[in-house]
């Protein structure tokens, strides 16, 4: 099978760390089907915070965290070369604009109703 453009596939992710966030690219267990391989293609953000005290007479500490995974991608490797297939979230993309909406709605007929109540004095 052919190798992703000359370069391994963990070469080309990318890693963004910001304080206790990281989010960063991972590939899953490849499945073989015939002659193609497919490979999953994860991101992954995860916030972690953690403290531990170590003093003379105690010793304490915690932590908490969380992850979120998404799909991004399916690599497609063949005899003929390696695609990548971008995975599209349309069903997060309609939860926020309806999210949206739920909080644009009552500001605008909020000032709707200021406007009616000005114009009547």
């Amino acid at each position: 099978m052919a190798q992703p453009s000359g370069t391994s596939a963990h070469e080309s992710l990318q890693r963004f760390h910001l304080g206790p966030v990281e989010m960063h690219t991972e590939l899953g267990k490849p499945i073989v089907i015939g002659e193609r391989r497919l490979t999953p293609v994860v991101r992954v953000t995860s916030f972690v915070r953690r403290k531990g005290v170590v003093g003379t007479r105690r010793l304490s500490g915690w932590g908490m965290g969380a992850v979120h995974l998404q799909p991004v991608a399916v690599l497609e490797t063949t005899t003929a070369g390696t695609r990548r297939i971008p995975v599209h979230d349309r069903t997060g993309k309609i939860i926020l604009g309806f999210l949206a909406a739920a909080l644009a709605l009552p500001i605008l007929l909020t000032l709707l109703v200021r406007l009616i109540n000005w114009l009547r004095k």
